[in-house]
């Protein structure tokens, strides 16, 4: 089943082509810096290297928490999207919560998860 569970946020992540995340991340730019920070460790995690989350996940951490309703842009806010930043921000949390705990089995199932929070976000306000 988790197998399952990540071979469809992966499918679901390739929908979404580069420009399309680019566009909307340029209309946000908390979001931007959170993607920023959030793509290169989370591509190393889904591949087993869990090295760079632990380096990035306090960083991360820091840009979720500046991921805020009030700096959402007005057309994107609704409350699917809102609870929708909320678990993106939560997640976040777990995965640092991980990462301080040396947890490293879970890390990449809950990166992968993560990833397609984000994703969902980007769907939610692009299909506006």
């Amino acid at each position: 089943m988790k197998f399952f569970k990540s071979l469809f946020a992966s499918a679901s992540s390739f929908t979404l082509n580069s420009a399309s995340v680019q566009s909307f991340t340029e209309s946000w730019p908390q979001i931007k810096a959170y993607y920023e920070i959030l793509l290169k460790p989370s591509h190393e995690a889904e591949k087993g290297n869990l090295e760079s989350i632990k380096s990035y996940s306090g960083t991360l951490l820091e840009k979720a928490d500046e991921l805020t309703v009030e700096n959402l842009p007005a057309e994107y806010r609704n409350p699917k999207t809102i609870e929708t930043l909320i678990s993106l921000k939560n997640q976040t949390k777990f995965i640092n919560e991980l990462v301080l705990q040396d947890a490293d089995e879970e890390i990449k199932a809950a990166v992968i998860k993560l990833k397609s929070i984000f994703y969902n976000i980007v769907e939610l306000c692009l299909s506006k």
